[in-house]
């Protein structure tokens, strides 16, 4: 064969070999958007936890009936644990700018510098400042995945739980720390920043088995569902645990689409707003105030909250349900009325434990509260 049959005959095979590597990159299926990481840390080396596995197992299957693709782990120590979110941020720079991620977490994470830190099983923290050692704060991993185009990036700490850690020197603060989400991201905790959940016995924790049944539901938002678990543990809890969570989201989400002949989604705070509490369901009631709450309470001006609380705006939540058999009027707007009153007179702050209980809060509630920098007296200090 001559030299210009066999550069001919090499030409044509390079050709053939080109349309066949593009032929099947166009066969292979674009990856899927909506992605999960679920974890559920449970044997830790001092002592075990009952729910974590089985809470993330249950969260795990509703995200993949809602067609997520799910990566999920169970006991990660501190190099798995670090693996597993550098392969999920990979994945998720993969998924594309439709990404959707939800991240679950379950087990102990503890608050130190302001910042969270998710517990790994073989962590060793016998001081405050071993925390960001042999812990993974949290805030590095939700701004990488922030910075990663996508829709929508859900991040839920189910991890305020007591802890051991930290037993020379410095004692570690209760419970999570409150922070801001990242434009286009909803994070969740089980318990308000500050307090922590009690244990429990299992085979499920009641914040992630509410939370699987509330994302379950067809065409309910995110943030609704959120408001939905918020206000079923507490009441499930009898006020002894209020979860918390904070949205940017740039709008809507929804876990599962709402099926053609399904009934009609709970009503949203904005259909809500300027209807009198007794006029719809319990629970469509307590999102409302909730979500109306959530309006005072995200302003920085501290001593307005402080003014609104002492008008007994919070303790609404607290007395709806008798107020409701009872057939009280009370309106969802209250709060917005009362921040936009010309006659507002601040009470002096910080107010005492003491002070905020008369006013109707409940233990729970003024422990949340005392994350707000100088609202909430020190114990021993003098407040009106």
């Amino acid at each position: 064969m001559s030299l210009r049959l066999k550069a001919g005959f090499a030409a044509i095979l390079i050709m053939v070999s080109g349309f066949i590597a593009l032929a099947a990159e166009a066969q292979q299926p674009a990856p899927n958007p909506r992605i999960a990481l679920v974890i559920g840390n449970a044997t830790y080396r001092d002592a075990a936890l009952a729910t974590p596995a089985n809470d993330a197992g249950l969260v795990a299957q509703t995200l993949q009936a809602a067609g997520f693709d799910v990566v999920g782990a169970r006991d990660l120590d501190g190099q798995s644990l670090r693996t597993a979110f550098r392969d999920f941020l990979q994945k998720a720079e993969a998924a594309g700018p439709d990404m959707q991620a939800f991240v679950y977490l379950s087990g102990r994470a503890v608050q130190y510098n302001g910042d969270n830190y998710f517990v790994p099983v073989d962590a060793q923290i016998n001081r405050d400042a071993d925390v960001p050692i042999e812990a993974i704060r949290i805030a590095d991993f939700a701004h990488a995945l922030a910075a990663t185009p996508g829709r929508a990036r859900i991040i839920v700490l189910d991890a305020a739980r007591a802890n051991p850690y930290a037993t020379q020197g410095s004692p570690l603060a209760p419970g999570l720390a409150l922070v801001d989400p990242e434009p286009g991201e909803l994070i969740a905790f089980n318990a308000a920043p500050g307090t922590l959940a009690g244990e429990e016995e299992g085979p499920y924790g009641v914040y992630g088995k509410t939370l699987a049944g509330a994302i379950r539901q067809g065409g309910v938002d995110i943030a609704q569902a959120f408001d939905q678990t918020r206000v079923s543990v507490n009441a499930e809890t009898q006020g002894a645990l209020l979860p918390w969570s904070a949205s940017k989201l740039d709008g809507p989400f929804y876990v599962f689409e709402r099926a053609a002949d399904a009934p009609p989604p709970a009503l949203s705070f904005a259909q809500t707003e300027r209807r009198p509490i007794s006029s719809f369901p319990a629970e469509d009631a307590y999102a409302a105030v909730e979500r109306a709450l959530a309006l005072v309470t995200a302003t920085d001006d501290a001593s307005r909250r402080a003014h609104i609380c002492a008008l007994g705006v919070h303790a609404l939540a607290d007395r709806l349900a008798d107020d409701r058999a009872r057939g009280r009027q009370a309106d969802v707007d209250t709060a917005q009325r009362l921040a936009a009153d010309p006659d507002f007179r601040p009470v002096a702050l910080p107010v005492s434990r003491d002070y905020l209980a008369r006013e109707g809060l409940g233990p729970t509630f003024i422990d949340y509260m005392d994350n707000w920098k100088g609202f909430v007296a020190p114990a021993m200090a003098a407040a009106p």
